[in-house]
């Protein structure tokens, strides 16, 4: 299942290792939306990584995670110049 987690994080230090963290599971498609192709146990491992930071969140920054069925996946298109790639484990939404 295609997972999609976009952030809005105010401070640049959090900001940057929440980054980093994603980068080592999916992959970016704008500053703050990441796309992942993940197992049942890469998803639990990222999303419990992720939580490790919950107490450090200000009171308007948000990490948020969705799941994206693979019917719904078929409805999603691009529109810009981005293009799809051509990987398989990665989808533009």
């Amino acid at each position: 299942m295609l997972t999609l987690i976009i952030y809005q994080i105010k401070s640049d230090s959090l900001r940057r290792k929440i980054r980093r963290l994603l980068l080592n599971f999916g992959y970016s498609v704008q500053n703050s939306v990441f796309e992942f192709r993940l197992t049942k146990t890469q998803r639990i491992s990222l999303i419990n990584s992720l939580k490790q930071f919950e107490q450090l969140l200000g009171k308007q920054d948000s990490i948020r995670v969705y799941s994206v069925c693979q019917s719904c996946l078929k409805r999603s298109f691009v529109i810009g110049k981005k293009t799809i790639t051509t990987d398989p484990l990665f989808y533009l939404v």
